[in-house]
């Protein structure tokens, strides 16, 4: 097996390097996303949202609209109520006239957002025979 020249292994150790430190970079792009960046401002709007946005029940005591608690643990954020709401605001400022049309297609539109990169499920089809075509298919019995 021929041995490699002082050259070539020094290109291959400089090719070798600049590899590692690309996927260095890609790594660190990763851990830095918008949420990691900006973690004390969504501290801060999650602790606003427990004080500030109270809701009537139906027994009439006022509670968060968007925590309730759990025995034995942390309040838990109602992300679904919080989303629906945000739409609804949305369809309110965009097109208060067509206020339903509004949030149908923005739900819509969260739902094909959040799907990009899910497997779909493929489900088997039963197919059904008509009894018309069972009779024409079974002899008849005279």
């Amino acid at each position: 097996m021929a041995e490699k020249s002082k050259k070539e292994l020094e290109a291959e150790n400089e090719r070798l390097r600049l590899q590692v430190a690309k996927l260095k970079k890609k790594e660190n792009k990763k851990s830095q996303t918008f949420v990691s960046k900006n973690e004390n401002l969504f501290a801060d709007l999650i602790e606003f949202l427990k004080v500030n946005f109270k809701d009537e029940n139906r027994q009439g005591i006022k509670k968060s609209r968007y925590f309730f608690d759990r025995e034995n643990s942390k309040p838990c954020f109602k992300l679904n109520v919080f989303v629906r709401d945000l739409i609804e605001f949305r369809a309110l400022l965009n097109d208060p006239e067509n206020l339903g049309s509004r949030i149908s297609m923005d739900e819509g539109s969260l739902i094909t957002f959040l799907s990009k990169g899910r497997k779909k499920r493929v489900k088997k089809l039963e197919v059904a025979t008509p009894p018309e075509t069972l009779k024409s298919i079974m002899p008849s019995v005279d």
